[in-house]
């Protein structure tokens, strides 16, 4: 599954305001597309509390989940990330 530009940048600010708050740091220069843009994305977010962004942080993984798991089998991807989860899960007959 691949993440568009705007939710890697949702995840980013959201990330970023969990752990640090708001944005204190100066703006980049505007020659800086990549770094303007989190800048913004993350200053968007000045009003929200941590607590906040940790929440929707998690809803949004979890909409992630539930949308990837009706396109794709979970299992088996699972298991082409990770051979040790892989092993664990056939020892559970899992599928």
């Amino acid at each position: 599954m691949e993440l568009t530009n705007d939710q890697k940048l949702m995840f980013y600010s959201l990330y970023k305001q969990a752990i640090m708050g708001k944005n204190t740091s100066p703006k980049p220069n505007f020659l800086n597309f990549v770094e303007k843009s989190k800048w913004e994305a993350w200053t968007k977010l000045s009003d929200m509390s941590s607590d906040e962004a940790k929440l929707k942080y998690v809803e949004a993984v979890k909409e992630m989940i539930e949308a990837m798991s009706k396109t794709l089998n979970v299992t088996e991807w699972l298991k082409n990330i990770d051979t040790e989860l892989a092993q664990k899960l056939e020892l559970i007959n899992y599928d």
